[in-house]
């Protein structure tokens, strides 16, 4: 097995598992919701925490997600442009996307990454009654960009082999 399959390999392992964390998130959140509603709804009382977690776990869904997105082909394109190219230029056109949206993913993690430090050093908790320290969703974050990253970099290497196999058919 050669390591650019073994890069693959890996970042479609950590795409799956950031989708298994995003999936997990879901239900909890709806559970969540769930037992806020009956509990408003059916003994007057409310878990006062519904909010600030449902915000915390949508926020894990989404960026645990982006890369699963990413590996399946999920995201929305507009080939409005590209259905009129060459495969050629198509693959030309892909490359240069991703390699933007890696240079996006690495400015936004490294940003992340300056927030989550920050509020580490400065203990910085939520308002709420949990008074949950605020770097551990802020991680997901984080971590959300560098799944992305490592996804972007597989596209990246398979895009330019397919414009290596282009020019040579």
């Amino acid at each position: 097995m050669s390591v650019i399959s073994k890069i693959g390999k890996l970042a479609d392992i950590f795409a799956s598992a950031g989708f298994w964390v995003a999936s997990i998130l879901l239900l909890v959140m709806e559970g969540l919701f769930l037992v806020e509603i009956s509990g408003r709804t059916f003994f007057d009382w409310s878990t006062f925490i519904e909010d600030e977690y449902s915000a915390y776990f949508l926020l894990g869904l989404v960026f645990m997600g982006l890369a699963y997105g990413f590996k399946t082909e999920a995201h929305i394109r507009i080939s409005i442009v590209t259905s009129h190219l060459s495969p050629r230029n198509q693959h030309l056109m892909d490359l240069l996307v991703s390699l933007i949206c890696i240079g996006f993913f690495i400015y936004f993690a490294f940003f992340a990454w300056d927030l989550v430090a920050m509020s580490y050093e400065l203990g910085e908790r939520s308002h709420s009654i949990m008074r949950t320290p605020v770097f551990i969703p802020e991680l997901a974050l984080f971590i959300g960009c560098l799944l992305v990253i490592i996804q972007l970099v597989k596209r990246t290497i398979d895009v330019t082999i397919l414009l290596g196999q282009d020019r040579k058919g």
